[in-house]
């Protein structure tokens, strides 16, 4: 910090909490129903849930949070250069699945949150995340088993995408026992795919953000806001919600 030299500033952080990561208890899917339950409660019949929206208003404050791809409809005709700058923004597909091991097919000294694979070593895993060795309540307290996400796909594998459900449990088998070193195959699988998950942060993308400054989001109140305009993790995004709020 300004003003400060690096040891003070690291003698008063010595007596500072650190950090915790934290969830929702019953996963990321409560925090958005308790903002709808809030946004219920606050607006009554002022807010206006499951609705098509076809065009945009004309007056007052418009903040679009849908994905890039799915914003571009609305700038068809009146902004096409957005529509399009919006449509091509790029989108690394991922795979997410969630498996459940059996605690007696662990090695013993296996904790931490999780791990991320290397592109050398030539693995088709991007990443394993320990869900309940991290988290509380990802499990039952007495449960035999542990819960785990395996992430494939990336730039480095979208092909997997066309895989079938089956095909990508037996890359899983392969893999996981060698990176986690365990005994047996995981009981249980649950995989998700999303073609356009998490958006590629590149120089293109600062392009497009000027282009939208240049064009509907340079009328006062006409914001468009989401994993691709600056923040991907929920903490990101709230920080800069939060900064939105305050300079609006």
């Amino acid at each position: 910090p300004k003003n400060k030299t690096l040891l003070s500033h690291l003698i008063n952080q010595r007596g500072q909490n650190k950090r915790q990561m934290i969830t929702p208890k019953h996963g990321m899917g409560a925090l958005i129903d308790g903002l709808e339950n809030y946004l219920i409660t606050r607006l009554g019949k002022r807010l206006i849930l499951n609705s098509e929206v076809k065009t945009l208003p004309v007056d007052g404050n418009t903040i679009i949070t849908s994905p890039a791809y799915q914003a571009a409809t609305f700038f068809n005709e009146s902004h096409p250069e957005l529509a399009q700058a919006l449509l091509d923004v790029e989108y690394t597909p991922i795979i997410s699945v969630t498996v459940f091991i059996k605690k007696s097919d662990l090695p013993i000294n296996l904790t931490g949150i999780g791990v991320l694979i290397p592109k050398k070593e030539n693995l088709k895993t991007l990443g394993i995340l320990f869900n309940s060795m991290t988290f509380k309540n990802r499990v039952n307290k007495n449960t035999e088993f542990e819960s785990f996400t395996v992430l494939l796909g990336g730039q480095r594998n979208p092909q997997l995408l066309e895989k079938s459900d089956r095909s990508i449990q037996s890359i899983i088998n392969d893999e996981i026992k060698t990176i986690l070193n365990i005994k047996n195959n995981p009981i249980e699988y649950k995989v998700h795919k999303w073609k356009k998950g998490i958006p590629v942060y590149s120089p293109y993308l600062v392009d497009i953000w000027k282009t939208a400054k240049q064009t509907w989001c340079a009328n006062s109140g006409n914001i468009l806001f989401g994993n691709y305009t600056g923040q991907v993790s929920i903490r990101g995004l709230i920080e800069s919600a939060n900064k939105l709020l305050i300079s609006n």
